[in-house]
């Protein structure tokens, strides 16, 4: 019995510690990067690189391809 109610008691404190809100975190200097951001992506236009030659599967073509935006970055 003495098992069953420590078992419980640890059942709901998991429980409560688990849902509650977490505070959101942000970097510092988040805001400041941020807008240097969007500057940079609305003065700098994104470029493509095609990395294979088109692929046809199941009917339909498909093509792979690296899109570059500012600093680098690869999607």
């Amino acid at each position: 019995m003495k098992s069953f109610f420590s078992f419980f008691v640890f059942l709901i404190l998991l429980i409560s510690f688990s849902c509650r809100e977490k505070e959101e975190m942000k970097p510092i200097n988040f805001d400041e990067f941020w807008q240097k951001t969007v500057e940079n992506l609305n003065n700098i236009p994104l470029e493509f690189e095609k990395q294979k030659e088109d692929t046809v599967i199941g009917g339909k073509k498909i093509s792979l391809y690296k899109i570059r935006s500012f600093d680098d970055i690869y999607f």
